[in-house]
């Protein structure tokens, strides 16, 4: 029992408490975003009261969520470190070691957004970059 999620392909997820039947706290975009949160936000978001669970997902959109929609993670992580080193993990253990690719990936994980920033997911910096170089 505890803090799960509950998914609608149209409508989006939201969390619900499996002991008390209640949902709660935002809704999410997707099953992917609401997953993401309950990762890098420490602690149980039962515990939270609604003030201090709303104060967590604004601060979690601006440092996860792309205006795309697309989330922070490993995923993304890997894609931009295979962009920055096309060669990929070089340390033999397939990732987590500390060759170049694996640091830039770590790097990516922990960012964490400075006044006036926001999240970027690696197709729309890509789109972003690729425009600025036609434009330029």
């Amino acid at each position: 029992m505890g803090c799960r999620i509950l998914e609608s392909p149209v409508d989006g997820a939201c969390f619900y408490c499996s002991t008390t039947d209640w949902a709660f706290g935002p809704v999410f975009q997707n099953l992917e975003q609401a997953e993401r949160f309950l990762q890098v936000v420490p602690g149980d978001p039962r515990t939270f009261s609604d003030k201090e669970l709303e104060a967590k997902y604004a601060e979690f959109v601006v440092n996860h969520t792309c205006e795309c929609g697309g989330v922070s993670g490993p995923d993304d992580a890997e894609f931009k470190a295979d962009a920055e080193f096309p060669d990929g993990c070089t340390c033999g253990n397939n990732g987590g070691g500390d060759c170049p690719w694996c640091s830039y990936k770590q790097i990516v994980l922990d960012w964490t957004a400075e006044p006036g920033e926001r999240f970027v997911c690696y197709y729309c910096a890509k789109k972003k970059a690729k425009k600025e170089k036609c434009n330029g």
